[in-house]
């Protein structure tokens, strides 16, 4: 792609694909994530934490090195926990 793509060149995409839905009755949640491939679950996280309608939700989480977790100080923190409704 990046040999071949042009300025102004049309592409075709395709829409947003969701392969692993967030299930938002479950008793509680495992993420199991690498690298980058934990930002999908921030936003998973987030939402169960905001619906307050689940158990506990682990994840865990592996780099090469401490110094390459782009997002370190959010993972290390726990989320705020949500205004009752």
């Amino acid at each position: 792609m990046h040999d071949n793509l042009r300025v102004g060149q049309v592409l075709e995409i395709s829409p947003p694909r969701n392969n692993f839905p967030l299930c938002e009755s479950a008793v509680g949640t495992v993420f199991i994530a690498g690298g980058i491939g934990v930002t999908p679950f921030l936003s998973m996280a987030q939402r169960l934490n905001e619906i307050r309608r689940h158990g506990p939700c682990t994840t865990p989480f592996a780099v090469r090195t401490g110094l390459r977790t782009w997002m370190n100080s959010r993972l290390l923190r726990p989320l705020p926990r949500a205004a009752s409704r």
